[in-house]
């Protein structure tokens, strides 16, 4: 038996529908789905209908059981969370049809089935709290306790958004990951696929974790056309948590208004403020969920300026060749690597004066092809600066 295995898809329909038709590509029987369909994403309706319609064997999840609770803990909510997690909880509510409220109310908060003889409880949080958080780094001992408690050999859970499988005492815990607001710095959806087998053959249970690449631009361009907070945007682009945009946010106010001593942003802020790219094709590229349709250059500060390609072009004739005067523009101050994208074709490169100006500052060059040096980009770390070619 093959059987797909989601949760914390969190109102997210353009990651669910990726992982879906990943799934069924792969040959899945069923879609066994532990929970917070709802939350932070624009689509809550259609999400719990999405899942209606493929018969998922669904459970409830803790950000669901909130959203459910709003009407009634909406005066004392107000008061108490912060404005982004209480428009959160509101929106979620508000744009939920009654049909799909009731059937959220309908469903259990854990579910136990046997399947080729292995006993199954899929839980959102863990089998002593639907809040409790299981990780990788989960204590073997706290696992331990989870699983003499469990009365299952294999222990299915989410809201932690960190995918693993581990197993301990004979117990299996798989945690599917997050399909719609993963907070591990890839945005990529996350799932996984378990294939059984009958429990007296051997182990007879195989596990392995997805990452699925989706149309993330249509969901943060639903976000902003809701007038959601920005900051859910950010979440999806960035894959992470509210929380982390929020202090990143926070952090790249404070460093604008007030910088270091020597007048230079700190590597910490560089990292917080850093771009990230989503996407390129022939002739454009898309950062932080913005197409853009000419080269450019990434800065230490995070911001997104236009190539200034004349440089080179006086001098070549051509911008494929980056000329001294076009490698100074580049460059800043305490930077200490250049990734350029060299194109969709591989054809930009350093003259040998640039080369040498760059590297007498001690700014390092990684230079590949445009889709190979954003995965780079996205990687790297420190201060880092960027020139991104998008056409051939």
């Amino acid at each position: 038996m093959k059987v797909a295995l989601i949760g914390d898809v969190h109102a997210n329909l353009p990651a669910l529908e990726a992982v879906l038709a990943h799934a069924h590509q792969h040959g899945v029987e069923a879609i066994w789905n532990v929970g917070d369909f709802v939350g932070y994403g624009a689509f809550p309706d259609p999400v719990v209908k999405r899942l209606r319609r493929e018969n998922a064997l669904s459970i409830v999840g803790n950000y669901d059981l909130k959203v459910l609770k709003f009407k009634k803990k909406k005066k004392k909510w107000r008061k108490s969370k912060r404005p982004e997690k209480f428009l959160a909880f509101e929106w979620a509510y508000k744009s939920l049809s009654k049909k799909s409220r009731k059937y959220l109310r309908s469903l259990p908060q854990e579910t136990r089935l046997q399947a080729e003889g292995w006993r199954i409880l899929l839980t959102h949080g863990s089998p002593a709290s639907n809040e409790e958080h299981l990780t990788p780094h989960t204590p073997e001992e706290r696992l331990r306790e989870l699983a003499q408690m469990s009365n299952a050999d294999l222990v299915i859970c989410g809201h932690s958004h960190q995918p693993f499988a581990r197993k301990i005492d004979g117990v299996w815990f798989i945690n599917t990951g997050s399909v719609g607001r993963p907070d591990d710095n890839d945005p990529r959806a996350c799932y996984a696929i378990l294939q059984i087998e009958p429990c007296s053959a051997g182990s007879g249970l195989q596990v392995r974790h997805y990452r699925v690449e989706y149309d993330v631009g249509r969901t943060v361009a639903a976000i902003r056309e809701q007038k959601l907070p920005e900051a859910f945007a950010r979440m999806m682009l960035q894959g992470r948590d509210l929380d982390t945009v929020l202090e990143a946010s926070r952090a790249q106010a404070a460093a604008t208004r007030a910088p270091s001593p020597s007048g230079r942003l700190e590597g910490g802020d560089l990292a917080r403020m850093k771009p990230r790219i989503e996407a390129t094709a022939f002739g454009s590229i898309t950062i932080d969920g913005r197409e853009i349709e000419n080269d450019v250059l990434l800065r230490l500060d995070g911001s997104v300026k236009k190539r200034k390609k004349k440089l080179s072009k006086k001098v070549y004739g051509t911008s494929h060749i980056i000329s001294l005067d076009e490698a100074k523009h580049v460059y800043e101050k305490g930077a200490e690597l250049l990734i350029i994208g060299s194109g969709q074709n591989d054809l930009v490169r350093l003259s040998d004066e640039a080369q040498k100006y760059l590297k007498k500052r001690g700014c390092r060059v990684k230079r590949m092809a445009t889709p190979e040096a954003i995965r780079a980009w996205n990687k790297a770390k420190g201060k880092v600066i960027g020139l991104f070619h998008v056409t051939c």
